[in-house]
């Protein structure tokens, strides 16, 4: 479980007349698996992470001047590395 906080937001367009709409904070999840491989002193890793939201991060209704608008977030990551040990596997 996680929460996400917004505490900035920047843009060259002019989102003030919807910005009481972007929900604070936005719950979600993470799920993931990997792998790890030492050798002495380096190991390798491989890791997949998938993070959806279960709010959404925007909630508009419909309005006579609008359509509305709806906005969730969905993110898979993949992280590849290397890494050293400072001391040494037993």
């Amino acid at each position: 479980m996680r929460a996400d906080f917004n505490i900035a937001y920047t843009s060259d367009l002019d989102y003030t007349s919807i910005k009481n709409y972007f929900k604070r904070p936005v719950w979600g999840g993470v799920i993931g698996v990997g792998i790890d491989y030492r050798i002495q002193d380096l190991g390798f890793f491989a890791e997949g992470q998938y993070h959806p939201d279960f709010t959404k991060f925007i909630d508009i209704p419909v309005a006579q001047n609008n359509v509305g608008l709806t906005v969730t977030n969905t993110a898979a990551l993949v992280n590849l590395g290397i890494r050293y040990f400072l001391t040494s596997a037993k």
